[in-house]
């Protein structure tokens, strides 16, 4: 079983929500986007953003714009997340 999912924001992302674990979303700029085009992940965040969703526990869900996050500040994140996750699962930690 997954401890958790790391994906790039996608309509499959949306899925993914129903595996109930920490779910780490992934925005980049949308480029043709349908009728909008190319979007701003700001934009895309707004209106789109998973925790905005119905019936999503917005404590598994973690949002990050990479164009405005150091790559190495998401890796730690997820990386604390999950040792957190096995520290109160009385699991061996990584």
């Amino acid at each position: 079983m997954s401890k958790g999912v790391v994906s790039l924001r996608s309509g499959f992302t949306e899925c993914l929500l129903q595996a109930k674990v920490p779910l780490f979303c992934l925005y980049t700029n949308f480029r043709n986007w349908y009728i909008f085009g190319d979007t701003k992940v700001e934009l895309a965040l707004s209106g789109f953003g998973l925790k905005k969703l119905p019936n999503v526990n917005t404590q598994k869900v973690f949002e990050f714009n990479i164009l405005e996050v150091d790559n190495k500040d998401v890796i730690q994140n997820i990386l604390d997340n999950f040792r957190n996750d096995f520290r109160n699962s009385n699991l061996l930690a990584l």
